[in-house]
């Protein structure tokens, strides 16, 4: 029996966190998005992180979601 593969796709943006998730078909092989999500980002300025603790949460919350 083959493996289940997935795909996370994370981009940490000034305005939003953004993760996607895609499970992958061997068969057709191709991939189904199976879940995505945008929060809010915190602790960056201009594409620089400058709080690292709030950066951290908001990629920890997205990651949850």
């Amino acid at each position: 029996m083959a493996r289940e593969q997935y795909s996370v796709g994370l981009d940490i943006g000034t305005q939003n966190i953004r993760v996607v998730q895609a499970k992958w078909d061997e068969s057709s092989d191709a991939a189904s998005v199976i879940g995505a999500v945008a929060v809010p980002s915190f602790g960056m300025r201009k594409g620089v992180i400058v709080d690292i603790e709030e950066a951290v949460s908001s990629i920890s919350s997205a990651l949850e979601n």
